[in-house]
């Protein structure tokens, strides 16, 4: 999906996770149990940051992937929404999973200048994908996937894990 943040937002949502992480003595590190990432949850941030973020995903992320899957918006929602930093030096990438979710996306937030390497590898598809900054990669939560290791510099992601109100509902729903 492209245009989903404009740089100017990518650079807002950058500085304001990495001075969280800077408050708080780092990134969190520990709340992925099978595969943990660096990073920071949006709930984390400021007020008014959340919601500048929440309004465009809303309108530009959230719709969209409910159309495309058949659902009402007003059945979605975000589980999880969180800033990932891939280093060299901490976590270069993240090994091949599956996230868990309905639906899942990432968010570019820095250049494509600032790092070396990265993307999000589909192995179903034979396909890495690197977008813009701002664009995001959408895909089914179930899809296997990866982050592919940068060598140099820093990436930024937002992601989001995406489920059904519907799906929590219903009497056969999964363990959230």
């Amino acid at each position: 999906m492209p245009a989903v943040l404009s740089a100017e937002h990518c650079e807002k949502l950058s500085a304001a996770a990495s001075a969280c992480a800077h408050a708080r003595g780092g990134w969190s590190s520990h709340r992925h149990s099978a595969y943990p990432t660096r990073d920071i949850q949006v709930k984390e941030l400021t007020q008014d940051v959340q919601e500048q973020l929440l309004e465009a995903l809303n309108e530009r992320v959230l719709r969209p992937m409910a159309q495309r899957a058949g659902f009402d918006v007003a059945q979605l929602h975000y589980r999880d929404l969180f800033v990932v930093s891939y280093t060299t030096d901490a976590q270069p990438g993240l090994a091949l999973h599956r996230d868990g979710s309905l639906l899942s996306f990432n968010v570019l937030l820095s250049s494509p200048t600032d790092f070396v390497g990265g993307g999000t590898r589909f192995p179903h598809i034979d396909a890495i994908m690197r977008p813009a900054r701002g664009d995001a990669v959408v895909h089914s939560g179930s899809a296997l996937h990866e982050g592919v290791p940068i060598t140099d510099g820093t990436r930024l992601l937002l992601v989001g894990f995406v489920d059904s109100r519907r799906e929590i509902e219903s009497p056969g729903a999964r363990n959230k």
